[in-house]
């Protein structure tokens, strides 16, 4: 049993999910590079501050969004022709 063809990704689909990954994993990398520069720079008490400071504000991330991208995105699916006034709401 094979996938119906309305249920494959198009082209773009699997650029675009290619693309996003690529961007994750570079972050990642960035991040990475970053903090042993960081480490090295500072010494074990500024860096153990700045880890401390970065995993504190990250707990506080997780409640950040509340969903709201899963809405926007919900939304902007269901609405195409209002896509850009739901996403210039400023």
């Amino acid at each position: 049993m094979g996938l119906r063809n309305e249920n494959r990704p198009t082209n773009l689909e699997t650029k675009n999910t290619a693309v996003l990954f690529a961007a994750q994993v570079g972050v990642a990398i960035i991040s990475l590079v970053l903090s042993l520069f960081i480490a090295r720079k500072s010494g074990a008490v500024v860096f153990g501050k700045y880890s401390f400071a970065l995993a504190f504000t990250a707990v506080f991330t997780v409640y950040s969004d509340l969903g709201y991208n899963t809405l926007l995105i919900r939304e902007i699916a269901r609405y195409k022709t209002q896509a850009s006034r739901r996403i210039n709401c400023f």
